[in-house]
């Protein structure tokens, strides 16, 4: 019989406090510069061995925050983070536990996609494209995708521009009643669909 590394209770453990620790950072309770090299490395190191045996959602999402969130520390962590994220998202939806994680996979793609079409002009159109590709992917479950896809429709950022279509996809993400969805709608000037 093989052995897992959840069977590891020490491995455990630390899951558990990198889960912590990724929950602390995307809550904002703390700031990742703060933390010492070594110790974003000993996070980062955490997610590798157990992503080595346990290719979940879940686990792939996070390794994903790990790196993002260390992008200082070294350049090419940016594109580690992509590369997880993009693993998670291409994950099948099973209608279980790790649909949460692979729909804000999708939906991190898309934002990463979108940002880095605002800052590269010679390849704009096509990550635009792709970060539209992505919203509506996430957009089914996901409020804040269902905002950036009209946003995307209503602005032509990867698709044709149409403004109905982007006004429907803000009345939908306002229907959610998210509260992120209700500032984004207000911060932009569509506070009437709140």
């Amino acid at each position: 019989m093989s052995t897992t590394v959840f069977e590891s209770t020490k491995t455990l453990n630390q899951l558990l406090v990198s889960k912590a620790f990724i929950d602390l950072l995307l809550d904002g309770e703390l700031d990742a510069y703060l933390l010492t090299q070594k110790e974003s490395l000993d996070v980062i190191n955490t997610y590798k061995e157990l992503i080595e045996t346990n290719k979940t959602p879940l686990l792939l999402f996070n390794f994903g925050e790990c790196y993002r969130y260390f992008s200082g520390y070294d350049a090419s962590y940016e594109e580690r983070a992509k590369n997880f994220y993009q693993e998670a998202a291409e994950c099948p939806l099973q209608d279980n536990d790790d649909d949460k994680w692979i729909i804000e996979a999708q939906y991190m793609m898309g934002e990463l996609e979108y940002y880095a079409a605002l800052s590269d002009s010679i390849t704009k159109e096509e990550k635009f494209c792709s970060a539209f590709e992505w919203y509506k992917k996430a957009s089914v479950r996901h409020p804040v995708a269902q905002f950036m896809l009209g946003w995307c429709y209503y602005y032509g950022k990867g698709v044709d521009e149409d403004k109905n279509e982007g006004l429907i996809c803000f009345r939908k993400a306002a229907a959610t009643g998210n509260p992120e969805v209700r500032g984004l709608l207000i911060r932009h000037g569509f506070q009437r669909f709140i």
